[in-house]
């Protein structure tokens, strides 16, 4: 047997009970290297290996920490040497805390996954085990401390990169507290305001907890503080709030986390009120986090259903709201991470939701009479703040608000697969409150159908958005109605049925509106003209590939003031003034109607005289000469590269050579013409009228 000395450092004449204690552990270390060689050896002379409290016996052990061998309680498992609050590991998986032990910050030793259980044995004291920073032989707890106070609790701790980590612990706790264990009745006539309060607290201060409301009706007089970590179920319970109460009917704490509220049925008892909401949460700088209210039903608040302010990661879900005096869910002061879904609200008096903040979601509710309760016209969906951001608004059901269906501002939002019945005003609404200059930029409103709203969706001041594939009939006004808009691309809807135009554009400019159906409608299909409140022209829009037909007046009609909006290959069918034919009423030198086709047959014609002012709508021409002959010399209205064909209804019109730039006609030669000879001519600008070809017949 050989056996390897290292020194060990003693303690000086003068020393601390620090260097005490790590003169203790390094001695400790040492003895127990001797005592495994012997062991060793002993198992190669004679098979007689010693157990590992064999070990243990060549370390001089204070007898105050001796416990006594009880292995009825806990088996063959050694009591742990303490010495200075630590432990040094032995390689035992259990070992006994004795009771005379009152605290413990190290566990020396172990390798790379060892697994050791601390089991308390007897009840006189508390063994406080604690965090004790993150060096060699630190413990390392889910809490910052575990109290072992009751015989044979224990704490099972896992050894990683010298650190002993909490793995799991057997103490006994309470995480369920039922309200009637607390004193409330639930019979509807007692006040049990005091004793579901203090059912709270006691979860609050063992979290994460449940707080339990079984069936009944509780009535309640003051708000309902609930504290981080606490769940509320009360699946066919009740809070009534009695008359004259103040405050809310629950409130998290301010700053609350991990709060939860499921199946409670709340009464807001608001005729006999003057304050509060249904469930409130407050945070500030979106402290208040984690919050979910679930499968409730919240009815008669004197304020808001559900109001939460100033909160991240919050879900309200599946919750019936009606006639709350206020909105019915209420999410204020830029929340971030909200998601309402699934809900059922009706008959709020100032909005059915309104929102405000990032990241918001609502989705799959139905949402009915907005105003019905009215304290001034509202929304089913509203959320209008220019500082919103990326709100995702989809297949919900808006039915009769007092005001519009889906109200929205700020930017980036979807608005999509939406069903608007009946709204006053608008059925979708895009636009910052009045004063706000900045406008609205990013959004997509798609697949929404609106059915008699006043306007089916009304865009103001907004840039680099898409209008894509909605279904729009019976609006008491327009279709669709952009005011102020830049960039806007209006693609692939159906706007029918309006008691005015289907598409209504003021002050708009670099906006398509292409391959939409516009049909049935009592006044223009597409009317652009300039904003009657800024006076902004509408320029630079092209109108291309749409259908328009059977609408009461011109199917296309631009102002003529409006500048350079190209109109090109529409079908424009059976737009009527009276019984007259009127695909076009496009002015303006600079607006240009190409290659559309239309109605209008072999009736196209132009009058023929000195000067020739061609229609922006066909290229096809029939010239009249009744009165002739008339020489013709300039045509105007033109763009360079447009090509015209003239057939000649008269015999005897001169076509020569004209002289005023602009409007010049250059033939290879003068043309007399007969009956239904023809002339084609391409302009070239300011260059004149340029002769292609011509045709005796």
């Amino acid at each position: 047997m050989s056996i390897q000395f290292r020194p060990v450092g003693l303690p000086g004449p003068e020393y601390s009970p620090e260097e005490e204690s790590q003169f203790r552990r390094s001695l400790e270390t040492y003895l127990l290297d001797i005592s495994s060689v012997v062991n060793d050896a002993e198992s190669a002379t004679n098979g007689l290996a010693s157990s590992a409290s064999k070990r243990e016996s060549l370390i001089p052990v204070p007898s105050s920490v001796r416990f006594p061998f009880n292995p009825s309680a806990i088996g063959e498992s050694p009591v742990a040497l303490i010495d200075s609050n630590s432990i040094h590991y032995t390689g035992n998986p259990v070992l006994r805390i004795p009771d005379t032990v009152s605290s413990l910050d190290y566990i020396y030793g172990g390798s790379e996954g060892a697994k050791l259980t601390l089991v308390k044995v007897g009840s006189t004291n508390t063994v406080t085990v604690r965090e004790s920073g993150t060096g060699n032989g630190s413990i390392k707890l889910v809490s910052t401390t575990v109290e072992l106070s009751a015989s044979l609790e224990s704490l099972t701790l896992v050894c990683t990169d010298g650190v002993w980590v909490e793995l799991a612990n057997s103490i006994a706790r309470t995480d369920s507290f039922n309200v009637k264990d607390y004193g409330a009745t639930g019979d509807g006539v007692t006040n049990d305001t005091v004793a579901i309060q203090a059912a709270l607290n006691a979860a609050t201060a063992s979290p994460p907890s449940v707080v339990l409301f079984p069936p009944g009706t509780y009535v309640v007089s003051t708000q309902l503080a609930v504290g981080s970590g606490t769940a509320l179920t009360g699946y066919g319970a009740t809070l009534f709030k009695a008359a004259g109460s103040t405050g809310h009917v629950i409130r998290g704490v301010t700053g609350a986390v991990d709060v939860k509220v499921m199946g409670l049925t709340i009464n807001g008892n608001k005729a006999a009120n003057t304050s509060g909401h249904g469930i409130a949460f407050v945070g500030t700088l979106l402290s208040s986090q984690r919050l979910l209210v679930a499968d409730c039903t919240i009815i008669n608040t004197y304020q808001s259903g559900i109001q939460i302010t100033s909160c991240k990661e919050a879900k309200v879900v599946s919750n019936f709201i009606y006639d709350s005096a206020r909105t019915g869910i209420e999410i204020l002061n830029l929340c971030e991470d909200v998601s309402i879904t699934g809900n059922h609200v009706k008959r709020s008096g100032s909005a059915n939701v309104a929102i405000a903040g990032l990241h918001i979601l609502v989705s799959n509710n139905v949402l009915e009479d907005a105003g019905e309760n009215p304290l001034a016209p509202a929304d089913n969906v509203t959320g209008y703040g220019e500082t919103n951001k990326y709100f995702v608004v989809n297949n919900n059901v808006c039915k009769n608000g007092g005001n519009h269906g889906i109200h929205l501002g700020g930017n980036d939002h979807v608005i999509s697969n939406n069903h608007v019945y009946n709204a006053t005003n608008d059925g979708v609404f895009l636009g910052n409150p009045v004063g706000v200059a900045d406008m609205i930029t990013g959004f997509t409103i798609s697949g929404n159908r609106t059915v008699d709203c006043r306007r089916g969706v009304d865009i103001v001041n907004c840039e680099n958005g898409t209008v894509s594939g909605n279904s729009v009939s019976s609006s008491g006004q327009f279709g669709i109605y952009l005011r102020q808009c830049i960039g806007v691309s209006v693609d692939g809807n159906v706007f029918t049925g309006s008691v005015n135009n289907g598409i209504r554009a003021t002050g708009t400019y670099d906006c398509v509106f292409s391959n939409n159906v516009v049909s049935n409608n009592l006044v223009q299909g597409i009317f652009l003209d300039p904003d009657a409140e800024t006076g902004v022209l509408s320029s630079n829009n092209i109108i291309s590939g749409n259908l328009v037909k059977d609408n009461g007046n011109a199917g296309i009609w631009i102002d003529a003031t409006g500048l350079n909006n190209y109109v090109n290959g529409n079908y424009v069918l059976g737009n009527v003034s009276g019984v007259t034919p009127f695909p076009f009423q496009i002015s303006g030198n600079t607006n240009d109607a190409t290659e559309n086709f239309t109605d209008y047959g072999t009736t196209r014609s132009v009058a023929a005289a000195a000067v020739v002012t061609l229609p922006s709508t066909s290229n096809s021409l029939v010239v009249t000469d009744p009165g002739g002959p008339t020489t013709i010399t300039q045509i105007v209205n033109s763009r360079p590269g447009r090509i015209v064909s003239l057939l000649f209804n008269n015999a005897g019109t001169v076509v020569q050579d004209g002289t005023t730039t602009g409007n010049n006609i250059r033939l290879s030669s003068t043309f007399t013409v007969s009956a239904n000879d023809t002339l084609v001519l391409m302009s070239h600008g300011a260059f004149g009228w340029y002769e292609l070809s011509r045709s005796v017949n």
